[in-house]
């Protein structure tokens, strides 16, 4: 049997989520927490812990999405370095190229 390992990435896309949430900027989209469509138990998980620990730090409580669609200018996506998502969500070169590198149980 094959162990599949998660790889987590957040990626804050348009500013800073703790700022954007510390500010509760109206002006901006609120950030979400992405994951991808068909998400495996431990993206999903994942996911969860991270909505946890950003209400245990600031007291707003982001929603999970599903999908491929980054539907706010403030993401944090969680995924395995090679679902599609990551691909839509980083442009820049340097960034994709320290995912691909990602190790098992590491992330950004």
């Amino acid at each position: 049997m094959k162990l599949h390992h998660i790889f987590v990435a957040f990626l804050l896309l348009s500013g800073a989520v703790s700022s954007h949430l510390a500010l509760g900027a109206a002006a901006i989209a609120p950030a979400v927490i992405l994951c991808p469509k068909g998400a495996t138990m431990r993206e999903t998980l994942a996911a969860r812990e991270v909505m946890r620990y950003v209400y245990l730090r600031t007291g707003k409580l982001l929603p999970i999405r599903g999908g491929s669609n980054i539907v706010s200018s403030t993401v944090i996506v969680v995924a395995r370095k090679d679902r599609p998502l990551i691909g839509k969500a980083v442009q820049d070169r340097k960034t994709r190229a320290e995912i691909a590198a990602l190790k098992p149980e590491q992330y950004l």
